[in-house]
């Protein structure tokens, strides 16, 4: 290793790159039979092609992992403050016995300036009081809570440290040997996807979550021993919070198009997303594919800015097979009908591709018309389709001859 690498290794981590700079990529081919040899050109284009990936998903995990950090660093401060309090009811309270011993010290001068002697109950009370203190089961449990709330976010923390270490450990030093930095790549990578580490990340907002479960259960049974009205209010919103999450958890288990997601929804897709998609989206299922084709459209006739993607939507129009009514309503309603009859009228013979344009055009417009002597619209436009293939393979084979 050169003295220039030693260098920066010794200066720190090496700053998140924004851009991939580019590599030269030979032109000429390699000789026969050394593709694959050391310096061969696929390494220069798997070291360009892999920085790109790298870069773009651990800068990605890293912007994750500082904001886990922050919240769990904040999160931590507000258990410390709460656990300081809550620590106190696991201890005997000096000043609590201190003001006991007062008291029975002043019911027995009480006693001898009234000429009578203590009471057995007075002398009870003297020694149960220098017996051993034991906190109440509420006490228990609340610091129970709190504490492992408090141990849980901060081992958060320590561990989203180490896997930013990690990112940084990942990516590779310099260009200057594409083979040996693709093997180092490689070999990090196939320890990465062995050992799961996208998965380890990605649990760590789920620690988070049991800690803040941990919080809000033991907040509740602070507030309902001091009284049950306090505690009614946080409890609402402890279930109504709990029961958010389970829900976040499971809809987009039930609907694959569901925006709402939880990470612990994410790590169930990973497991039983290709199942799911083949129960939701079964081979075959072209009125599913070309409906989601239908609204893909809708939304770029109607959000593009320019006009040649607005063309190419409305020209793509002419390859839909059903012109159910819902799809129909749903491409008039932003207006492509009308822009496809203005294009047609605009058509000029001296067009470039006229031809080729205006039969996609009429095409198009043939989907908001309906079918055509009684035949499915699809089957009218296979039939122009071979009737159009069959009209170039004869231009062809005119020009030819």
């Amino acid at each position: 290793m050169d003295t220039t690498n030693s260098a920066s290794q010794s200066a720190g981590p090496p700053p998140i790159v924004t851009e991939v700079p580019k590599i030269d990529i030979q032109e000429v081919f390699d000789d026969y039979g050394e593709e694959l040899d050391k310096d061969a050109r696929v390494w220069k284009a798997y070291v360009e092609e892999s920085r790109k990936f790298d870069m773009e998903q651990f800068n990605g995990w890293n912007r994750w992992l500082d904001v886990t950090l922050l919240f769990a660093a904040l999160f931590t401060a507000i258990c410390t403050a709460f656990v300081i309090e809550s620590s106190k009811m696991l201890r005997k309270d000096p000043a609590e016995a201190s003001a006991k011993q007062l008291a029975l010290i002043y019911e027995v001068l009480l006693g001898i300036s009234n000429n009578s002697l203590p009471t057995s109950s007075s002398g009870n009370r003297a020694i149960s009081s220098d017996e051993g203190f034991s906190p109440g089961r509420t006490a228990l449990c609340i610091n129970t809570l709190w504490f492992f709330s408090l141990v849980l976010s901060a081992a958060v923390s320590f561990i989203a440290i180490l896997a930013k270490e990690w990112c940084y450990l990942f990516l590779p030093d310099g260009a200057d040997q594409p083979w040996e930095t693709t093997k180092a790549r490689q070999a990090c990578y196939q320890g990465i996807e062995q050992w799961k580490m996208k998965g380890f990340v990605n649990l760590l907002p789920s620690l988070l979550h049991i800690a803040f479960a941990s919080f809000s259960l033991g907040l509740c049974v602070f507030l309902w021993d001091i009284h049950f009205i306090m505690a009614i209010p946080a409890i609402i919103i402890t279930c109504g919070a709990g029961i958010l999450y389970i829900v976040a958890t499971l809809l987009p288990l039930l609907d694959m198009a569901c925006p709402y997601s939880t990470r612990l929804s994410k790590s169930f897709k990973a497991i039983f997303g290709p199942a799911m998609r083949n129960r939701r989206y079964p081979n075959g299922s072209n009125t599913k594919q070309e409906s989601i084709a239908i609204h893909a459209l809708a939304w770029l006739i109607k959000n593009c800015d320019d006009p040649r993607s607005a063309d190419v939507a409305l020209q793509a129009i002419a390859g839909a097979h059903e012109n159910t009514e819902e799809h129909k309503n749903l491409l008039k309603k932003h207006g492509a009908d009308t822009m496809i009859r203005k294009r047609l009228q605009s058509l000029k013979p001296s067009s470039k591709n006229y031809g080729y344009l205006k039969d996609l055009y009429e095409r198009a417009y043939s989907f908001f018309e309906g079918a055509i002597d009684g035949r499915p619209i699809d089957q009218n436009r296979g039939l122009r389709w071979q009737l159009y293939k069959l009209q170039t393979d004869m231009e062809r084979s005119e020009a030819f001859e």
